[in-house]
């Protein structure tokens, strides 16, 4: 099997579990990806729905991010909240 890191946008950071902010989460994948469709509209194109219903903070950040920066924590436990849709599209192999 093929496998490919695809970042959501071009401009989204690579996931580093000590430097997480409210603005990279946005631009990444979510958490909690509690319900997960793929739905197809034909050979060349799907859309993948997934929705984020909750966050744990306490696996997310260190121990020493969540006593120190609880504010930051939060915001990014927020922006991990939420909706995914995300077009899929074949690649070459």
């Amino acid at each position: 099997m093929l496998f490919r890191q695809f970042h959501l946008f071009a401009d989204s950071p690579a996931f580093d579990v000590h430097n997480q902010t409210e603005a990279s989460q946005a631009a990444q994948f979510g958490y909690n990806n509690d319900y997960t469709e793929i739905l197809d509209s034909n050979r060349l194109r799907a859309l993948l729905v997934v929705n984020h219903e909750y966050t744990n903070e306490g696996i997310m950040f260190p121990a020493a991010q969540r006593e120190s920066e609880p504010r930051r924590v939060r915001a990014v436990g927020r922006a991990a909240h939420g909706l995914s849709v995300v077009e899929l599209k074949p690649f070459p192999l």
